[in-house]
């Protein structure tokens, strides 16, 4: 896809003549503008090499001052200085509701929910799994396709206290089975058409069709998570060829 060829020069009377280069390049993946980039900044890289041999990688500059200044612009990166706020996503999205009840909150295909909408619809499969043993340090897989009702899912299951388990349909079934077998998820929420995808590779299948179609659960306690706690697990590609499970905190996220 991409390809860079250095090669060193001479005069005529063996004198070094500097070092050459050429970049061949899929058009149809980068464009003119990306590999002029490229080459400026790997032209920054050994510029400053070259300077001071003892440099070390990681500590070369890619950007210029330009650069910089467009990263803070488009970033709030004076935001970064202060000093974190420790919450939970329940805790950030209850101060949401409380100061934009009727805003958007996510909008998909099937249209677009307010603040509001999403804690309501949220508490109320929270607690529909908190009723059938769902609860801090729980695992519970998510299967959904790009939608609202995803979201939803995956609030619900942050509010009980337990972390969600992304699963997207897109996957093949053989790399579905081995995340749930490896992550032993305690249940998997999901759709009455994704259901048959995930039975007997979880402790439990809720399906959204089967919490709308049921009584308004209760309003019992719940015992939200701390920003400490495991919010969700993502796994890796893995550099072995064994996909890796990875824990991110509240708090990270």
């Amino acid at each position: 896809d991409l390809t860079i060829s250095l090669h060193e020069h001479h005069t005529p009377t063996g004198t070094p003549h500097g070092i050459h280069g050429a970049i061949e390049y899929r058009t149809d993946i980068y464009n003119p503008t990306t590999i002029t980039t490229l080459i400026t900044r790997f032209t920054r890289v050994l510029t400053a090499a070259t300077t001071d041999p003892d440099v070390r990688v990681s500590d070369i500059d890619l950007l210029d001052a330009a650069e910089h200044a467009a990263v803070d612009a488009a970033t709030n990166r004076r935001a970064l200085t202060r000093p974190s706020d420790p919450r939970s996503v329940p805790e950030a999205l209850s101060d949401c509701v409380s100061r934009h009840p009727d805003s958007p909150a996510v909008t998909g295909p099937a249209g677009t929910i307010t603040y509001r909408e999403l804690d309501d619809s949220a508490h109320r499969l929270a607690q529909y799994m908190i009723e059938r043993g769902i609860g801090p340090g729980d695992c519970v897989g998510v299967m959904f396709t790009r939608s609202t009702a995803a979201v939803i899912a995956m609030v619900a299951v942050l509010k009980t206290g337990a972390a969600y388990l992304p699963l997207d349909p897109a996957l093949p079934d053989q790399r579905i089975g081995f995340l749930l077998a490896d992550a032993a998820p305690a249940a998997v929420v999901t759709t009455a058409g994704l259901a048959a995808r995930v039975a007997g590779g979880a402790g439990s299948v809720i399906t959204v069709e089967e919490v709308d179609a049921a009584p308004e659960p209760g309003d019992g306690p719940v015992v939200g998570p701390g920003p400490d706690d495991v919010a969700y697990v993502i796994y890796t590609s893995g550099t072995t060829g064994t996909p890796k499970g990875v824990a991110v905190t509240h708090q990270n996220l």
